[in-house]
């Protein structure tokens, strides 16, 4: 009896896999197969509403990769279920929409009463996918069957602004407006269907389009941005901004942070554009919430000069400063690096010493944001002091060797800037110059043009002292004991450099070559500590064979 009840077991396993094979090579004939074929298989009794794992039947399968459209019609006539949905919630029609390359296998469902307004994933709708396909019969298709034209899905836009954004099919949109889209939709934050436009097409015809259907020109959002403001702001095509302008759009609308359309308009346009907007404005030296004027715009971004006289002839003030004291040739400097438009706001009044809230000029911002050669050079041309110091006390000199700019020291230096100014801690360009580069041609540099090799800073600390501590270039060591550098000079605790490269330095070279030049090893500091104490607290060179010299 039991062997029995195991041989039954076991062709009951049998016959429910063959059944589950069964299943999948339908789906896998409606995939691919031809209509007899997949004819012959319902004859012989095929599910033809069977799902797989994922809750998908034949007719999904046929709808997303089957381009013969007699197939769907024959399931659905043998009873193929039009709305089943899979496990994600998309129906038939979702996969041919989304899938498949034939439009008339969409068309058949459609015309079979496949449910237009199914909701699938972020809430979109058939009408969705036929957007993205492209294809403006088959949103007509589904508009005329019933597809709603005003929901809302994905962050809340509507299909109107979804067709813009990633289509930009004229077509389409035409054919949505037609049917009733609501042109001056928007979403919860407050952008309309206008301002993604603006935004998104390049297609001057989908604006005019929109105008013309009475979207809201100078409709502000809370946070008072309109559709010229986005276009000014993302978009690239001047003619978007001819439109909006022609239509009547507002240049002077500040934005809560009292930027106007126009304020982004001089960062990228030419005065062509730009030159007959410059008369329309209502002040010329209206300020955003950072204290920028139009000027500022113009100065950071902008590559003709034309605009910048333009500005200043209409009567901007070249000096204003910002609201972190910057001025328009410090932005120009710092942001735009065109010697030309520089050269333009120089000629027209703009003052070259004038330092920021940090101290830095225009001359420092050249030096520390690009390095550019022509543009230092024109600065100090026309009057940029050499000597001016930002708030640590540092100087151009300084300023140019903390960014090992090679060039810029050497022009500088010819250019008449002190070798031997010090800055708020009494550091000196040589000092910088140790501390922040390894080059032994720039530490020669400044050498031989008259760098004190002994000059003591803060607790009586030395450049050979600084290179010490901080450089890993043994040969920078040399050059400075060759200059006459002390090498046993002691700080006010008594330290010497040997003390310093023992404690700081990771290149037991560097030690190497301050006992080969002469250190004595022996000197004690105010806490009668010697080099080789120093030595043992420096995990790089303490297992070196420095450790050894210094013992012997």
């Amino acid at each position: 009896m039991k062997k029995f009840s195991i041989l039954i077991i076991s062709s009951l396993i049998i016959i429910l896999s063959s059944s589950v094979v069964s299943a999948n090579n339908f789906h896998n004939l409606c995939k691919y197969g031809d209509l007899s074929r997949i004819e012959l298989a319902i004859d012989n009794g095929a599910n033809i509403n069977a799902k797989n794992i994922d809750g998908e039947t034949p007719l999904m399968f046929a709808a997303k990769y089957n381009d013969d459209e007699d197939v769907i019609k024959l399931l659905i006539y043998n009873g193929a279920k039009v709305d089943d949905i899979n496990i994600y919630g998309e129906s038939v029609l979702f996969y041919a929409l989304r899938y498949n390359k034939n439009p008339k296998v969409a068309e058949v469902l459609i015309d079979q009463g496949a449910d237009v307004n199914l909701l699938g994933e972020q809430n979109k709708t058939p009408l969705v996918y036929a957007i993205n396909r492209g294809d403006a019969e088959l949103v007509e298709l589904l508009i005329k069957n019933g597809a709603e034209l005003n929901i809302e899905f994905e962050g809340d836009q509507t299909l109107l602004m979804y067709a813009i954004e990633h289509t930009n099919n004229f077509e389409i949109i035409s054919t949505l407006i037609n049917y009733g889209a609501d042109v001056n939709g928007r979403i919860p934050y407050g952008a309309s269907v206008l301002m993604w436009a603006a935004r998104y097409t390049n297609n001057p015809k989908i604006i005019k389009l929109l105008i013309k259907n009475r979207a809201e020109v100078n409709f502000a959002t809370s946070l008072k941005e309109t559709p010229l403001l986005y276009a000014s702001k993302y978009n690239k095509n001047p003619e978007i901004i001819k439109v909006l302008i022609d239509a009547g759009a507002e240049i002077n609308q500040q934005d809560i942070k009292q930027t106007t359309p126009l304020m982004y308009l001089l960062k990228n346009y030419k005065l062509e554009l730009v030159g007959p907007l410059i008369d329309q404005v209502d002040n010329i030296d209206k300020q955003d919430k950072d204290g920028k004027t139009l000027l500022f715009y113009a100065a950071e971004g902008n590559s003709d000069s034309r605009v910048i006289i333009k500005l200043i002839e209409a009567g901007a003030d070249v000096n204003l400063k910002s609201v972190d004291g910057s001025t328009v040739l410090i932005n120009a400097v710092k942001f735009n690096q065109n010697p030309e438009i520089i050269k333009a706001l120089i000629d027209n009044g703009a003052k070259l010493n004038i330092r920021d809230n940090i101290g830095k000029t225009a001359l420092m911002y050249a030096i520390i944001e690009n390095g550019n050669l022509d543009i230092v050079n024109t600065l100090i041309g026309n009057g940029a002091s050499l000597e001016c110091r930002d708030r640590s006390g540092r100087t151009p000199l300084m300023l140019a060797i903390q960014e090992d700019n090679l060039k810029l020291v050497e022009y500088l230096i010819n250019s008449g800037a002190k070798i031997n100014d010090v800055d708020k801690k009494e550091e000196t360009p040589l000092i910088y110059a140790l501390r922040f580069s390894k080059d032994p041609t720039l530490i020669s540099l400044l050498l031989n043009s008259g760098a004190k090799s002994n000059f003591k800073s803060w607790y009586g600390m030395t450049p050979l002292m600084y290179a010490a501590q901080y450089n890993s270039n043994p040969e920078i060591i040399e050059l400075l004991v060759e200059a006459g550098a002390d090498i046993n000079a002691k700080t006010d605790y008594g330290w010497t450099p040997l003390m310093f490269a023992a404690k700081y330095n990771e290149n037991p070279e560097v030690v190497t070559r301050l006992l080969k030049l002469g250190a004595d090893y022996n000197i004690k500091d105010n806490k009668g500590k010697k080099a080789i104490d120093y030595v043992k607290e420096n995990e790089f060179l303490r297992d070196t064979e420095v450790y050894l010299k210094l013992i012997l």
